[in-house]
């Protein structure tokens, strides 16, 4: 229920006693905002701790750079609980020389998937679409149609 405000007048006025009914109209008005409070104290208080724990989990999630694994000069791993996350790039943008397949790492048996995997990536400066494909045994290789390529790459898969 909302607050009705007495509107005190000064004396000599007579329409706002102070009385009983006023007195008590304002002591269940100070009453109800003081549990108001408390609701809306414990209720932050919920959510700061839902908060910080969603914040500890980002932070576990998202790791810092030191939680990369290298696997060569130029592909990196990170693995949070079932999620693996591997990225690729050229090294000092220098392009390689891809026709086919070409292996740039082997894969740890921590991170393997149990199905082989293939995902498409541009290669910088080509109008063909390459692969990216790692096969049960580890190997992580790059596919390209026309041959020298600059590349980068990030995929995410479950295992």
């Amino acid at each position: 229920m909302a607050y009705e405000r007495v509107n005190w007048e000064n004396l000599p006025s007579k329409n706002t006693p102070v009385n009983a009914d006023n007195l008590n109209k304002m002591d269940t008005g100070i009453a109800n905002i003081e549990n108001e409070l408390k609701l809306n104290k414990n209720t932050i208080q919920e959510q700061q701790k839902q908060i910080e724990q969603l914040q500890k989990e980002i932070k576990e999630l998202k790791g810092d750079n030191s939680s990369w694994v290298s696997l060569g000069n130029t592909v990196y791993y990170k693995k949070m609980g079932n999620i693996v996350t591997i990225r690729g790039y050229s090294l000092n943008n220098v392009a390689l020389n891809i026709k086919g397949y070409k292996t740039i790492a082997t894969l740890p048996q921590e991170i393997r998937p149990s199905i082989e995997l293939a995902f498409p990536w541009t290669p910088i400066g080509e109008n063909t679409i390459g692969l990216v494909r790692i096969s049960l045994d580890g190997t992580l290789d790059l596919y390209s149609e026309n041959g020298t390529a600059w590349w980068a790459f990030t995929i995410t898969y479950i295992i």
